[in-house]
């Protein structure tokens, strides 16, 4: 058998790793507000607050404690309409269509460590009921863009494996959700602040970590790039993962390759977006070598 004319493996099972991270972060962010719910000190200050009689009188804790159990979900179905609302074949929605994988990606993950970390700061049961929605709508948004990148930039054998793999980090979110609560809720007198402010703020940790992790290893998907006439754009794409990140060195993938395989014809001839003669040549230069 021939040689592997692939150097750094594990830089691809990073790239996935990124991925995972952010599936993680979904876990977090849903499950946090299990322990919140649980502490007495976030039902003293959220649920039921001494100093405002009215507010507390007017809406019983039950009342507040479904609508801070229910925003995150309901924000994730209208996170998942919008996604879903694309009448393009080829997209993951009103992200795919216009924006890409990954920038939907990005999104999605800063939108939940915003909101995350905002509603640490706040007591009115209603504004942390508003971050929350708004989180879920961050969820909807990302998860189908996390997994049509994962599966877009994967080979077709491998891509049950990969999405497997992608979708079992959420097993690692809910255990650091878990042993975060337990470290945090459990030694709230340790803390000069309130123990459930702390905790708000640490599950939006993982989103804010898995932004920088995709802006740093992961790449756009080079089916969507191609599929939208962005062919030299693509090329580039697979050039970055190939070559630099897994040190490939066989033959490159070609822009007439890419045109060849994904054509681009939802646009007149004359619309067509033009190829750098000096990107063609230097492809070519690079393939007789």
């Amino acid at each position: 058998p021939q040689r592997s004319k692939y150097q750094h493996r594990w830089r691809y099972w990073m790239v996935f790793c990124c991925l995972g991270v952010c599936n993680a972060a979904d876990a977090t962010e849903i499950l946090c507000l299990s322990y919140l719910l649980a502490n007495d000190q976030f039902a003293q200050d959220v649920l039921n607050p001494s100093h405002d009689a009215d507010e507390s009188s007017s809406s019983p804790p039950a009342f507040r404690s479904s609508c801070l159990a229910s925003a995150v979900f309901f924000g994730m179905f209208v996170g998942g309409l919008i996604v879903s609302s694309s009448e393009e074949r080829n997209a993951t929605g009103i992200s795919g269509k216009r924006f890409g994988r990954r920038p939907a990606l990005l999104l999605g993950l800063a939108t939940n460590a915003a909101c995350g970390a905002f509603s640490a700061f706040l007591t009115n049961v209603y504004l942390i009921s508003a971050c929350r929605f708004v989180a879920g709508i961050g969820i909807g948004y990302l998860t189908p863009a996390l997994f049509t990148l994962c599966s877009e930039i994967t080979p077709s054998k491998d891509r049950g494996f990969w999405a497997a793999f992608v979708a079992g980090f959420w097993m690692v979110g809910s255990v650091f959700v878990a042993i975060m609560g337990w470290v945090i809720l459990g030694n709230y007198e340790s803390f000069p602040v309130s123990a459930w402010r702390l905790l708000s703020f640490v599950c939006a940790a993982p989103s804010a970590l898995g932004y920088g992790l995709v802006t740093v290893y992961v790449i756009e998907s080079p089916r969507y790039l191609a599929l939208h006439g962005r062919h030299e754009e693509a090329v580039e794409e697979v050039e970055i993962l190939t070559t630099r990140t897994l040190q490939y060195t066989g033959m490159p993938w070609t822009i007439e390759e890419c045109i060849q395989q994904f054509p681009y014809s939802t646009q007149e001839p004359s619309q067509q977006p033009q190829l750098r003669s000096s990107r063609v040549a230097l492809l070519r230069r690079v393939e007789s070598l």
